[in-house]
């Protein structure tokens, strides 16, 4: 059976969680209603039952205390009830009603009614000035109050205009975020389309002039054709590499790029890259490795992705009799792969926005080389799946240097295991 107290404890309890779910709606039409109340038409037709009121409680007072001197008391509470909750001009009503009752009831003798006899004014000049200054302090806060009235409705419309604004903008981001899959959506497919249909092309101009090669008496039809054929195989790699591109950036939108690691030679895989390079330019590209193998765990066709994009951004942008300077070391705990050029270099601001995707810097946009600038943003985004990181330095009229720094650390744990 609960206690009393328990029973108060469990009210109480009811009370505060029933103030906690009031809904917002409920508290304005609270406030509402309460403003109704303060309106000081209201204020003026409740003086006179106040008035009445503390006439009676002065009377019972003077019953029960035949000598109490001090009438102006509870005509003064009366006052700043009312000022508190009209404001000013019901506070003065009060006021000169209040003091005429009083002084008519309980100042002058029965037989001698005066409207104004001074000694009494002056006996009640002190409550007259307090009211007084109640009725002017409660202007003030009247005033301060309806002020935040206004801020606060002007306040409420705001946040009324925030709260449509996000949810149109919440509106807008779902829509663009539709759109944004429809195009990985569209790029990737079309990408796909595209690759058989290039990669067919590719295969067949290989075929044809592997025949022509083998053809022992070239006729001169024949001998025009070749230079074609070479040209349209030229072409085509071009627009392979594009579509591997466009294909890696989709998957690195969607998140769909996965690494097959496993334990590779890092000094194999850059001599391989070299060694194509060499063959496909013609350029005279210098390699420096450390005389021991050098294992990480990575996945081997993304870093040899990786070093192709860089030797042949290298290749494309440098001038042919400056040689190209592949390197790879061994600094601490990560393998550093650098390659060099001498090309034109790059300002500040062009380093900077290298690894951006799309970007392509003014000359390599003035230049023949053609590029849509994902190569970099697609390398940047593999080297950070393999924890490590890729930088540039470049000076203008002296070329420039990409650095990747793997961890080592990785792939000493990996054999430790």
């Amino acid at each position: 059976m609960q206690t009393p107290q328990t029973d108060k404890d469990y009210m109480n309890g009811m009370h505060q969680r029933d103030v906690e779910h009031q809904s917002p709606e409920d508290s304005i039409a609270e406030q509402d209603r309460w403003q109704k109340w303060r309106q000081p038409l209201v204020g003026y037709i409740c003086v006179f039952p106040l008035l009445a009121i503390m006439l009676l409680l002065t009377l019972a007072i003077r019953q029960v205390v035949p000598d109490f001197a001090y009438h102006s008391s509870v005509w003064m509470l009366v006052v700043v009830v009312v000022a508190l909750i009209w404001g000013v001009g019901p506070t003065l009503l009060m006021m000169v009603l209040g003091l005429i009752s009083l002084d008519l009831l309980f100042s002058l003798p029965a037989d001698r009614l005066n409207m104004v006899r001074w000694p009494n004014v002056i006996q009640q000049l002190p409550y007259i000035v307090a009211g007084l200054g109640v009725a002017v302090i409660t202007s003030q806060l009247d005033r301060s109050r309806r002020r935040a009235q206004v801020v606060g409705q002007h306040l409420q419309e705001y946040a009324d205009e925030l709260e449509d604004t996000n949810q149109q903008l919440a509106e807008v981001n779902r829509r663009l975020e539709e759109a944004n899959q429809m195009k990985d959506r569209f790029l990737s497919i079309t990408s796909h389309e595209l690759k058989t249909p290039v990669t067919t092309i590719l295969g067949q101009s290989q075929l044809l002039q592997r025949r022509l090669t083998k053809w022992k008496e070239p006729v001169v039809e024949v001998a025009k054709v070749k230079p074609t054929l070479e040209s349209i195989d030229g072409q085509t790699r071009r627009l392979t590499g594009l579509i591997d591109e466009l294909l890696d950036v989709s998957r690195i939108q969607v998140g769909k790029v996965t690494l097959n690691k496993q334990m590779e030679d890092i000094n194999k895989i850059c001599q391989s890259v070299v060694e194509d390079q060499r063959l496909v330019s013609g350029r005279e590209i210098r390699l420096s490795l450390p005389p021991a193998p050098v294992e990480l765990l990575v996945d081997g066709q993304r870093v040899t992705q990786i070093m192709s994009n860089l030797i042949g951004n290298a290749v494309k942008y440098s001038s042919a009799p400056a040689p190209i300077e592949v390197a790879i070391r061994l600094e601490g705990d990560h393998v550093l792969f650098e390659v060099r050029d001498h090309g034109r270099g790059m300002s500040r601001e062009q380093v900077e926005r290298i690894f951006e995707m799309f970007y392509r810097a003014p000359e390599a946009e003035s230049s023949r080389t053609q590029g849509l600038g994902l190569g970099l943003a697609i390398v940047k985004d593999l080297v950070e799946r393999h924890n490590g990181r890729i930088w540039c330095e470049s000076e203008e009229g002296k070329g420039s240097s990409f650095f990747v720094e793997l961890p080592l650390a990785v792939s000493i744990q990996t054999q430790s295991h």
